[in-house]
């Protein structure tokens, strides 16, 4: 029988035009943008269904594209249990403080996901669920032209 590991639990587009992509995606989805970028400096964009995330935007120069974040109990353990499975370690594990602990892999044929740790004292409200309008119900992932679904 099927045992789940970890469930996608957040989306993030990265693009080298975040105005542009949040108006595109208000238009298309219906999401909302807000901006919640860190003390540090970092730009981050959220994407939002009312008061509640969906899923998030980085600006980096000359990329677009979306990965999937994997939520799991323990990251540090998973990344050596991805690593045997045939996935590569692309970032080490790290924090984001207050957030969540996440660590860049690609599986066996090198599409990008995260793997990630929320931070049990964080607070996440309640999301619409699929298939609501502007939620993600469906998860796939494109290998040079072939289709698998997650």
């Amino acid at each position: 029988m099927f045992a789940p590991k970890g469930k996608f639990g957040w989306y993030e587009l990265m693009t080298s035009d975040t105005k542009a992509a949040g108006k595109f995606y208000s238009d298309v989805v219906g999401w909302s943008t807000r901006e919640v970028s860190s003390a540090d400096g970092m730009q981050y964009t959220t994407f939002n269904l009312g008061d509640v995330g969906i899923a998030g935007m980085l600006n980096i120069g000359g990329h677009a594209s979306w990965i999937g974040y994997i939520a799991v109990d323990d990251v540090d353990a998973h990344i050596g249990k991805i690593v045997e499975a045939g996935g590569k370690l692309w970032k080490p594990a790290t924090d984001v403080p207050d957030m969540l602990r996440f660590a860049v892999m690609s599986d066996p044929q090198g599409a990008a996901i995260v793997v990630f740790t929320p931070n049990p004292a964080m607070p996440s409200p309640e999301r619409p669920a699929p298939p609501a309008a502007g939620t993600i119900g469906w998860h796939e992932t494109l290998y040079n032209g072939s289709r698998r679904r997650l």
